[in-house]
């Protein structure tokens, strides 16, 4: 406090330095000064607060002041006091403010079995049974390169817990409208705020988050796009350093990361429709999507590993949580043999394959392997479900089966006779070097469709013969030492 005197002014006695309260007080001012001179309703007063947060009233009638916040504020502010008597002597003292918010309360809804969780609010007794008192006990994983096991809820970290059977938690605390994470550079088990943060909200000045490595979990993995309050969640960095979690920012638009970044589809199939799907569920109806891609020939391993980059998964939940994944920690597969590897306690399991197009008469066989053995090969047809039952299968093998001829052929045409396009297709019985050309009446080579070496199967090429005249042409399919000729008719 501090006073400072002019023209024998009016005394400051008892004021206070320090004035903590939650939402709002009151402070009798005329309690705190003395004025021989002047009666206290004859006084002036003036109060300005260094927050506009603070909201000051006067009653002049009865000497009182009231304080209040704006909703939800919480912090520091200094109060000035004015006071000046009839022959205008002035005295000034400054009381510091703190504000500490209200308790709040956050209904927070989990599942029967593993969920990940963090702190939705800056809780009095961060002990985990404090928090959720129907956790299951001594089931508090944190992560810090492996699993340790924890009792304390840390804010900003994320958690795994078991519950007995799905609940509704009321958690109470006071708000957390900011947070400064450290990371370590690959995965990290995180939690967010009280409130729910957008990906491109989260200030990463330093862009050390790796796109498409957010994951929640609601029963499986899943791709994220926000940090929801009360939820746990993995992402993994380029390196060590600092994001910023802030509920309403106000910063300068340069400090947040370029909308689009974040993908819950990543790179090569951003609506998810590109590649193929297998959606291995098990008895409990949890659900993992996993990809496959038949990368072409020409593709480069570095091609490859920097696609299967954007498919990392997070390490595994718990045992007794439900996980699907290719080995090597994927989404994705791009070659023409995959693992699988399958974790739950509730069987059986379906695998069901979508958006398989099987363009090159390939079908994909699955296998069911139990220790080193096989003991059932399935078909996997698009859209129907294959059943697993035996809860001792937890690694399937899936197989690119290509349908080849047993000697070399070239079909008829279709459509003949054709206007401008038909379509040839041709089968080989081993790799070999093709070429497809096509001659008219005169011997005369007018175009060359295929000139390159092709792997075993079946396959098609268009003909587009708009800059040719209409008449009567020839194509011929020369691979090793086989050469066949078919006619075909171009009517305008």
């Amino acid at each position: 406090m501090t006073i400072t005197p002019v023209n024998d002014p009016p005394q400051f006695t008892g004021l206070p330095d320090t004035l903590r309260f939650t939402a709002d007080t009151t402070l009798l001012i005329w309690n705190y000064v003395e004025d021989v001179e002047t009666p206290d309703n004859l006084l002036t007063y003036q109060f300005l607060s260094s927050n506009d947060s603070l909201l000051v009233s006067y009653d002049s009638l009865t000497g009182i002041v009231a304080l209040s916040t704006v909703a939800g504020y919480g912090g520091q502010s200094i109060l000035t006091v004015t006071v000046s008597d009839d022959s205008n002597a002035i005295a000034q003292a400054n009381i510091l403010l703190i504000v500490t918010p209200g308790l709040s309360g956050f209904s927070q809804a989990v599942l029967s079995n593993w969920n990940l969780v963090g702190l939705p609010l800056d809780v009095v007794n961060p002990f985990y049974l404090s928090v959720f008192p129907n956790a299951v006990p001594n089931t508090l994983f944190g992560w810090d390169g492996s699993y340790t096991l924890e009792d304390t809820l840390l804010p900003g970290n994320g958690y795994w817990l078991k519950f007995p059977a799905a609940d509704t938690v009321l958690v109470t605390g006071f708000p957390m409208d900011s947070l400064s994470l450290h990371l370590k550079k690959g995965w990290n088990l995180i939690s967010g705020i009280s409130c729910d943060i957008a990906l491109t909200d989260v200030i990463d000045n330093n862009g050390i988050l790796m796109p498409g490595t957010l994951f929640g979990f609601n029963g499986a993995y899943y791709a994220a796009d926000s940090i929801l309050q009360g939820e746990g969640y993995w992402v993994s960095t380029s390196d060590s350093g600092w994001i910023y979690l802030v509920c309403s920012t106000g910063l300068p638009k340069t400090m947040a990361k370029q909308s689009g970044k974040w993908n819950v589809f990543p790179k090569g199939d951003e609506d998810g429709k590109k590649f193929t799907t297998i959606e291995v569920r098990d008895a409990s109806g949890a659900l993992q999507q996993l990809f496959y891609t038949a990368l072409p020939g020409e593709s480069s391993g570095e091609e490859s590993e920097e696609l299967l980059r954007h498919y990392l998964m997070p390490p595994p939940p718990p045992p007794g949580a439900f996980d699907a994944r290719f080995t090597g920690d994927y989404r994705l597969a791009t070659g023409d043999e995959m693992m699988i590897r399958v974790q739950t306690s509730c069987y059986p399991l379906t695998i069901e394959l979508t958006h398989f197009n099987g363009e090159d008469n390939s079908r994909l066989m699955l296998e069911e392997i139990v220790g080193s053995q096989v003991q059932n090969r399935y078909e996997l047809p698009e859209g129907q479900a294959i059943v697993i039952a035996n809860p001792q299968a937890q690694w399937f093998k899936i197989r690119k089966v290509v349908d080849v001829p047993s000697s070399y052929m070239l079909s008829r045409n279709y459509p003949n006779p054709f206007n401008s396009t038909t379509h040839i297709e041709y089968g080989l019985p081993r790799a070999s070097r093709v070429t497809i050309e096509i001659f008219d009446l005169l011997g005369r080579r007018v175009s060359v469709l295929v000139k390159q070496r092709q792997k075993a199967g079946y396959h098609r090429i268009d003909f587009d013969a708009r800059q040719l005249p209409s008449g009567i042409y020839f194509y011929r399919m020369q691979a090793s030492n086989v050469q066949i000729i078919r006619k075909m008719v171009l009517l305008k």
